[in-house]
């Protein structure tokens, strides 16, 4: 289903548009494809909801575009299209616990009140637990001490972090299980 920003649900079909402030919510056994108009892709899991919370792209400038989605809960697959590839520091995948930013990339996210899991397919990705200066409302990944990079070559690892973690943590996923293979 989809709600936008102070209305009710209403149902999801091929062919509707989505807007900045739209939230996606998959049922419990179905997911949600969104074709972004730069090309990239949103897959959003069964039992997960996610948040457009700005949307601003320029075909004619991608390098100015503006684009943060929220995974409040479950599991979502982004593969970056023409205005994230233009614009890493206009583009932010937040969770309720952290900030991921992109190196071009395509990426699953399982996010949980106070966990959150990354795989990278493709390209690479930057972690970072809010606070301090990696503020939910900025865009861009947020650098420094307290971020962690996983590119697509290290296909056994994913970035994991839980509520009160310094800094997001490397971990085999022979151990945990990724993203991918999780189905809230």
């Amino acid at each position: 289903s989809r709600q936008a920003a102070g209305s009710g649900a209403t149902h999801l079909s091929k062919g509707d548009f989505l807007v900045q402030g739209d939230q996606i919510r998959a049922s419990d056994n179905g997911f949600v494809y969104v074709r972004m108009t730069d090309g990239g892709l949103l897959v959003v899991r069964p039992k997960s909801s996610l948040q457009i919370d700005r949307w601003q792209y320029d075909p004619a400038n991608p390098a100015l575009s503006q684009i943060r989605y929220t995974l409040t809960n479950g599991v979502a697959r982004y593969v970056s299209g023409r205005g994230s590839h233009a614009a890493k520091d206009g583009f932010r995948f937040n969770t309720p616990i952290a900030a991921i930013g992109v190196r071009g990339t395509d990426f699953t996210v399982l996010a949980e009140r106070a966990l959150t899991r990354v795989v990278v397919r493709s390209g690479g990705v930057v972690v970072s637990p809010f606070g301090g200066t990696c503020l939910a409302e900025a865009l861009g990944p947020c650098d420094g001490a307290s971020a962690t990079e996983l590119f697509a070559a290290a296909r056994e690892k994913m970035i994991q972090i839980r509520r009160g973690d310094q800094r997001p943590e490397l971990v085999d996923t022979s151990i945990v299980p990724s993203p991918d293979k999780s189905n809230p």
